[in-house]
């Protein structure tokens, strides 16, 4: 992996201006965590936000990720969609740094691969 792979890109979109379709990079606090059950599995659900509005972010395959909890720094690449009415990027590149982290921490983590074919309704919806 190449060195510039590992730190978050420079350039974010506020989070609010993200429409559905759009490729974005976007950067925001963590301020939910919550594993859930969609059809096809596990699902780690996650609220980002800026200043700007929140997005959700869904790792499908996974019930926890190390450091990503409330208060965490995070920056995320993906596409937006739509899940139940809300704008949620699934399986998105990320980078974090929050407690515990500095910028020269920042390092990428991905959901496991395979895990997008997981896609579906949750069960309790």
């Amino acid at each position: 992996m190449r060195e510039s792979e590992l730190r978050a890109p420079a350039v974010t979109a506020p989070i609010g201006a993200a429409q559905a379709r759009d490729a974005v990079v976007v950067a925001g606090i963590v301020v939910g965590v919550e594993p859930g059950e969609w059809v096809g599995g596990p699902v780690l659900e996650v609220q980002l936000r800026d200043q700007s509005g929140a997005v959700g972010l869904a790792f499908f395959g996974r019930r926890s990720i190390g450091g990503i909890e409330p208060g965490a720094f995070l920056t995320a690449a993906g596409t937006i969609g739509h899940h139940v009415g809300d704008r949620v990027i699934l399986n998105p590149r990320y980078w974090l740094s929050g407690p515990g982290h500095t910028e020269a921490d920042v390092v990428e983590l991905r959901a496991p691969a395979g895990a997008e074919a997981a896609i579906g309704r949750p069960r309790n919806a």
